[in-house]
């Protein structure tokens, strides 16, 4: 009798531990699930970094690349230059340099800022 009621007095407790050995299996079996998924995103955010290192340095070389083909002209007068500035450094640059022909110049363009006074150089671009 008295194994009797041990036994029945322990079934609920049986049970329950049952249940949660079942819910631990699970969250386990989650907790590795996520893991994987973790390890996943991690493999492409290393990918994600490693293509815009690359980018960036594509960029910063595409940047200094342009950079050297600018010339910076100081000195001509400010008015000299006449509607087509384009020419005139052109032309300037062909006098200067003893071309055969003109360069072949995309723009020029007098550098943003105000006009300069009597005596102060004139920038372009």
């Amino acid at each position: 009798m008295v194994k009797q009621e041990i036994t029945s007095a322990l079934e609920p407790v049986e049970q329950k531990l049952a249940s949660h050995g079942t819910t631990t299996g699970e969250l386990e079996q989650s907790a590795n699930d996520h893991n994987t998924q973790l390890a996943k995103l991690q493999a492409k955010v290393d990918a994600l970094l490693v293509m815009a290192d690359s980018l960036t340095k594509k960029y910063e070389d595409l940047e200094t690349c342009s950079r050297w083909n600018n010339i910076r002209l100081v000195g001509p007068p400010e008015d000299t230059k006449g509607p087509r500035p384009t020419e005139f450094v052109a032309q300037l640059l062909q006098d200067l340099l003893g071309l055969t022909e003109k360069p072949v110049l995309d723009w020029a363009h007098r550098i943003l800022r105000s006009k300069p006074r009597d005596g102060e150089p004139t920038f372009f671009k």
